[in-house]
């Protein structure tokens, strides 16, 4: 994926499906690790995997469910992406994802909202009604919502949680490419190890900060170290 920053601050994305639009449920079928958390990156760009399926609805939902018959919790990303294939592709997926972690762009798309008001501000409540109404659809342990201006989760048993973030400014910005990316990842490790809603946020906007230092995707990608100390933890 190549990715530019227009004049108005938006971008764009030339992309070449590559091993993308080849990626099978036979694939993942043979995936056979001890990892707890099996991740399912850029629904919409997965051809074979975007494609219906009698029974599930699309294939990734097949998919998703055979992994958690083998033991494995499921965490699904999606891309953004204008169009009605949210609701086609996303909503059979959700009951056989245990994590969705989405952008207020693609939370919206799913639920047919729009969670900015006229002048672009970020709609908090409407962003709490988004992720109830994802966990309603199917979402098993937990959804999470991010933005710019922060993050937003809720868990299964009712618990949520948001968090803003210390906003920087533009001027220190080389590039949001991969932020969202990064705040995933940080969501999935602080999962992995146990962290609670408000910790794990803090944690997934701190992964992203430090990504936005960066004109590459993964050029700004901290250590544990670094994250923990810009957090203020013990090593």
């Amino acid at each position: 994926v190549m990715s530019g920053i227009n004049g108005d601050k938006t971008r764009t994305f030339f992309h070449c499906r590559g091993a993308n639009a080849r990626l099978t449920i036979d694939h993942i079928r043979a995936v056979d690790v001890p990892a707890r958390i099996f991740h399912l990156g850029y629904l919409l760009l997965l051809d074979e995997m975007d494609k219906a399926d009698p029974e599930y609805g699309v294939v990734a939902a097949r998919a998703l469910k055979e992994l958690q018959d083998r033991g494995y919790e499921t965490s699904v990303d999606v891309v953004s992406e204008e169009g009605d294939r949210f609701r086609q592709v996303i909503l059979p997926c959700l009951k056989y994802t245990d994590y969705l972690i989405v952008n207020e762009v693609e939370a919206g798309a799913c639920c047919n909202m729009e969670l900015r008001d006229s002048d672009g501000k970020v709609d908090i409540e409407g962003v709490r009604k988004a992720a109830g109404l994802l966990m309603e659809k199917g979402v098993r342990k937990m959804c999470v919502i991010h933005f710019p201006e922060g993050g937003f989760a809720v868990s299964k048993d009712g618990v949520e949680h948001y968090m803003p973030t210390d906003m920087i400014p533009l001027s220190e910005i080389v590039s949001s490419v991969g932020a969202g990316d990064a705040f995933c990842a940080g969501c999935l490790y602080a999962i992995h190890e146990g962290y609670g809603l408000e910790d794990m946020l803090a944690f997934a906007n701190a992964c992203a900060r430090f990504n936005l230092s960066s004109g590459t995707s993964t050029g700004g990608a901290p250590t544990l170290c670094q994250v923990n100390e810009f957090l203020g933890k013990d090593q």
